[in-house]
């Protein structure tokens, strides 16, 4: 919201945000599968729609698909969500920290788990056919 101040110049006022953060766990830990991370910005039941969303990887070895590197901006859509795959060569759990980017006091965290990238092991293969 947008109001004159005593000057007549217009301020942005900020609303009372909350950020929300939920993280899918379970890929592979094979630099390939990703796990998705998904930050939530509401002000009271406002989806709040544009806004920069910071996501970083705090503890752990895991990258965003999207940057390479363990830090990404995110905007939110139309419901509040801004989204983000993140990728990890190591079995692991992580810790993802979100914040507006206008406001760091505006953050949430959430974890995520990389698991073993062995697959199950598949029994050997069985060939039939004609021997003749």
């Amino acid at each position: 919201m947008n109001t004159l101040n005593s000057l007549g110049a217009q301020s942005e006022v900020f609303a009372s945000y909350t950020l929300t953060l939920s993280a899918i766990s379970g890929a592979a830990a094979n630099g390939t599968d990703t796990n998705t991370v998904t930050a939530t910005l509401m002000s009271g039941s406002t989806h709040i729609v544009g806004k920069s969303i910071i996501l970083s990887v705090t503890v752990g070895s895991a990258i965003f698909s999207s940057s390479g590197i363990d830090t990404v901006t995110v905007i939110t859509d139309a419901l509040g969500d801004a989204s983000a795959f993140l990728t990890n060569a190591t079995e692991e759990t992580i810790t993802i920290k979100a914040f507006l980017a206008e406001d760091a006091s505006v953050n949430a965290s959430a974890s995520s788990t990389f698991g073993s990238n062995d697959g199950g092991t598949l029994p050997a293969p069985t060939v039939t056919g004609n021997d003749s």
